[in-house]
């Protein structure tokens, strides 16, 4: 890239002085014979001119020099760039698994420079390499580095995400379970009440199905953060509102001065709800520890629950940074939830062998272990466990699962990444590639998990649907 520029500064720059030289002064020789100043800045700008080009050539030289002379294992290989374009063969699923295996599975693409894209071969290396070499909490603040909650979200901060996260693991949420299902229950009463349209043979009709999976999964989200008294408090249930409301691009234009205000006033007022969520969720605690005191094998209800386990030894009491995180985990629960529930729901629908074999499984464990939906529930729903494995593999992301490369680091291929280069993995390749997981692996099967015997609580480390690392 920088030998590029040279050649491309050189040809500019030797244009410019034969344009002087051959055309400019022999038309204005007299002007410039009678005006000392003008004649004195021609030929300054001419000797310029021909250092500079000078200069570039003898760089150029030299680097190909270098480059002659250089053993082939020292010499720095960038990474290829795909280009990408609309209507491609990037953009289709068998041009995407094309494209990175010309460029051996670490490309960079042509409409985001700093963005290197790693695939099957580099898993090992991406999930295993420590944060000093491959910074998950950088990675992640470049990336959302034009939303609202990147000034909140300082390394610090990211690294109190990456706790919560530790936190909300199968074993210490089990207590959600049941209150999930009734929460998720409860929305769906209320939704089909406001917009559901009764038809024929007790049939209800949903008009937008991704605003009622929406609806469910939000309200589940916010009562699982913040406890039950989200419900009876107004002031919260608009604070998260006006979170999720909130344009979180920042400011489009640096000229527009209104918007520049209305920035502002939105960020105060963005602030004051930040200030109230604090207030809200310390009392919350402190509540509970009254009520609750010490019980370390109770069971935990909500978040609330193991912020009050862990106030002391985790968050250090400082919930200034539990609040940006509780809200940044409302707003992707939410909308990765929503997306992901919409996705097996179409995968379903067109599959009508697939629907009739869960609604036979539905009916058994109805039967054997009543309606409630209990975790011993939910392990018994093998068939539907490997639907919505197959449908959330099929539906990983080309461009996640964001790092920050923080030294020059040579990947096993010899591909040379700079310092501060941003890196994504990906996954929709990975996870379709036929090499690795067999020639049905870009079809829609339910039962290789099961004939594996693999589960979503499970997941085999080489095929990473939840992420790495």
């Amino acid at each position: 890239m920088e030998s590029k520029k040279q050649r491309i500064e050189l040809l500019f720059t030797f244009a410019l002085f034969i344009f002087l030289r051959l055309v400019y002064y022999p038309r204005n020789q007299n002007d410039l014979s009678s005006n000392i100043i003008s004649h004195a800045f021609y030929y300054l700008l001419n000797i310029f001119l021909a250092f500079r080009s000078l200069s570039n050539l003898l760089s150029i030289i030299k680097a190909e020099a270098l480059n002659y002379i250089t053993p082939e294992f020292k010499k720095i290989v960038q990474p290829k760039i795909i280009k990408h374009e609309l209507g491609s063969e990037f953009s289709q699923k068998d041009g995407l698994i094309d494209m990175m295996n010309k460029v051996d599975d670490s490309g960079r693409l042509n409409v985001m420079h700093q963005n290197v894209i790693l695939g099957s071969k580099f898993l090992k290396e991406y999930s295993m390499l420590p944060v000093k070499v491959l910074n998950v909490f950088k990675g992640r603040r470049s990336f959302n580095r034009a939303a609202f909650l990147y000034k909140f979200l300082s390394n610090s901060r990211y690294k109190i995400n990456i706790k919560i996260g530790s936190l909300l693991t199968t074993e210490k949420i089990r207590g959600f379970v049941g209150e999930e299902s009734l929460i998720f229950q409860h929305s769906i009463e209320s939704y089909i009440r406001s917009y559901g349209i009764l038809e024929e043979a007790g049939t209800i009709h949903i008009h937008n199905c991704f605003d009622f999976i929406s609806q469910a999964a939000s309200k589940n989200a916010f009562v699982r953060f913040f406890g039950k008294n989200y419900y009876s408090d107004k002031k919260v249930q608009d604070a998260i509102q006006e979170y999720l409301n909130f344009n979180g691009s920042g400011i489009k234009s640096s000229l527009n001065i209104f918007e520049y205000i209305s920035h502002y006033k939105n960020s105060r007022k963005m602030k004051k709800q930040f200030e109230y969520l604090q207030s809200y969720l310390k009392r919350e605690v402190e509540s509970r520890n009254q009520n609750q005191g010490s019980k370390k094998n109770a069971i935990d209800k909500d978040f609330i629950d193991l912020i009050r386990k862990h106030i002391n030894s985790i968050f250090d009491q400082d919930y200034r940074l539990i609040v940006p995180s509780l809200l940044s985990f409302t707003r992707t629960y939410t909308l990765i939830v929503a997306q992901k529930l919409l996705n097996t729901l179409v995968d379903i629908s067109v599959m009508p062998k697939i629907f009739r074999l869960l609604a036979e499984e539905q009916n058994k464990i109805i039967k054997k272990f009543g309606k409630s939906i209990t975790l011993e529930a939910l392990d018994s729903m093998e068939y539907l466990d490997a639907v919505i494995r197959e449908s959330f593999r099929l539906s990983c992301p080309a461009n996640g699962l964001h790092r920050q490369i923080q030294s020059v680091y040579v990947l096993s291929n010899g591909v040379t990444l700079k310092n501060e280069t941003n890196t994504s993995f990906n996954l929709f390749t990975h996870l379709r590639n036929e090499h690795k997981f067999g020639k049905s692996a870009q079809e829609f099967n339910p039962e290789t998990p099961i004939s594996k015997g693999i589960k979503l609580k499970n997941n085999p480390k080489d095929e990473p649907i939840w992420g790495i690392g």
